[in-house]
């Protein structure tokens, strides 16, 4: 699911820009949580502001661009969207490498851009889960893994779906993926979310604390371990 924060100090620029992007994403059959905040103080007041970020830049006490740059530091994945009235903050918003700046009233057709964009980056993957049509970020897919054969998806947040998907299907559908690999046949991982590595013991954590551990497979902790060291240091 993508979290989604809009800040914004006007109630009815709040109201109207929740509107349109809410419409996107269930246009689009893409699950989303959007969040409405009336200050910068207040959108932090959550530790995760959320995977996509709309800001307006004037606001009392803290101001979109000091919000902007804490969101980032607590998560530098955040993905930070101005909207505003005022082009003098433009310098400041390429400083912070947001991703979109905005000039109200929003051109609805502009917005839906950027998002199609964002979408597309963040490479969405549908499967059914029971009777349901789930759409998941491949970035927030921490694991794939078979039990008694049935196979299962845990998410960054720690929640399993159960899937018909069997994990040889799985691997060819994230074969193009550099950051997935499968230190065990049972097993197809994201490397972002390996914890620890001890001998051929891997420990995988979600964002939530919920951690998993299973051994690798001798014949294919190699590879592993060549894939792991190849993305921890793009990742670093």
């Amino acid at each position: 699911m993508i979290k989604v924060s809009i800040c914004d100090d006007n109630k009815i620029t709040r109201e109207e820009l929740c509107d349109i992007v809410n419409k996107y994403f269930v246009g689009r059959k893409i699950p989303c949580e959007i969040r409405c905040c009336f200050s910068g103080e207040n959108l932090l007041e959550d530790d995760s502001a959320g995977d996509i970020v709309f800001l307006d830049v004037e606001m009392p006490g803290l101001n979109g661009i000091q919000a902007g740059y804490e969101i980032l530091a607590r998560n530098p994945e955040a993905v930070i969207i101005f909207v505003t009235s005022f082009e003098g903050f433009l310098d400041e918003a390429m400083d912070m490498k947001a991703f979109r700046y905005l000039l109200k009233p929003v051109d609805k057709k502009r917005l839906y851009s950027a998002l199609d964009t964002l979408t597309e980056r963040r490479r969405l993957i549908s499967f059914v889960s029971g009777r349901e049509e789930i759409f998941i970020s491949e970035a927030d897919m921490v694991m794939i893994y078979s039990d008694r054969r049935k196979t299962y998806i845990l998410t960054d947040m720690g929640k399993e779906y159960p899937t018909t998907v069997s994990i040889k299907q799985w691997s060819l559908r994230l074969s193009l993926s550099e950051q997935f690999t499968q230190p065990h046949y049972s097993y197809i991982i994201n490397m972002k979310y390996v914890a620890d590595v001890k001998g051929r013991n891997i420990t995988m954590m979600c964002k939530n604390g919920k951690n998993v551990c299973f051994t690798a497979s001798q014949r294919r902790f190699k590879q592993f371990r060549r894939d792991y060291i190849s993305v921890i240091g793009k990742l670093i």
